[in-house]
């Protein structure tokens, strides 16, 4: 039968360094019985002896290990804390700079499976029309350029720190904004000036001076200053342009700029102190 230990210490935090104590003076008092039993002409078992050394040895060594256990959790309990912080300090400074497109999109563009069905019909669509190879980074589209709505798969392997608690539904209503401003500039380009009015024609100026080789003015582009602004499109659109968008650069629409980064659905194109938005 095992017998509970309940003597000093027991229920404590030092529990396991009073028992040690314990076991020590009762190792202890036996070796002093011994002793005297010993000076009194009593025979005392020399295997006795040697076992009550042996027990004391092994209190010193278990004593001494207990104790270094015991630094080593402190300092590794200390470590983990900072550690924690540090992954914490990086985590924003990453999601961040993704937001403000600072990391090129090349080394966090992912390809999810499901879009590999669309991959081989685009490359056997080029395969038969190569002349639409060249240039094609810089080729306006026939149709006014669309992004497809995140799916659960898509969704799941974006980073969480991207995504923070932007949930997948919120995600799709600000894309779904976001892609009225790209149609915005698509009809823009297609319109007839002169049936522009004033803060039409300003974009369009606008759009044409931002203009680079890589990324043409035939190219409806988007710069992230006029996301922040707010400045493509009045309340309600106009005649010429009946479009008009809700998307807002808040908490969801940086994680959403962010994540399409990193899937590969948008294209960056720097130069001239702008960074250009193009759908891929």
């Amino acid at each position: 039968m095992l017998a509970v230990y309940s003597g000093p210490g027991a229920g404590t935090g030092n529990g396991l360094h009073d028992l040690v104590d314990e076991f020590r003076q009762r190792i202890e008092d036996l070796s002093l019985v011994a002793s005297v039993r010993c000076s009194r002409g009593s025979i005392v078992p020399q295997d006795f002896l040697v076992s009550i050394e042996d027990l004391q040895n092994r209190i010193a060594v278990a004593r001494a290990t207990y104790d270094t256990e015991r630094i080593q959790i402190e300092r590794a309990s200390n470590v983990l804390e900072r550690l924690q912080k540090v992954k914490e300090t990086v985590d924003r400074s990453a999601r961040t700079c993704l937001a403000e497109g600072l990391i090129p999109v090349e080394e966090q563009k992912v390809v999810p499976a499901q879009d590999t069905h669309s991959r081989a019909n685009t490359t056997t669509t080029e395969r038969k029309h190569p002349a639409t190879q060249t240039g094609s980074s810089s080729a306006p589209s026939k149709g006014p350029p669309e992004l497809r709505n995140l799916t659960e798969a898509e969704f799941a392997v974006i980073p969480k720190y991207l995504v923070g608690r932007v949930t997948l539904q919120k995600m799709n209503q600000s894309l779904a904004e976001l892609n009225k401003i790209f149609l915005y500039k698509h009809l823009l380009l297609k319109a007839n000036p002169i049936r522009l009015n004033k803060a039409e024609k300003d974009c369009l100026w606008e759009h044409k001076q931002r203009a680079t080789n890589d990324c043409p003015a035939t190219l409806a582009f988007v710069c992230e200053d006029e996301l922040k602004l707010g400045s493509l499109m009045t309340s309600g659109g106009s005649r010429t342009i009946p479009v008009s968008s809700g998307f807002k650069m808040d908490v969801v629409g940086r994680s959403l700029v962010a994540s399409l980064r990193y899937l590969g659905k948008i294209r960056d194109h720097r130069g001239g102190g702008h960074n250009r938005m193009v759908v891929a």
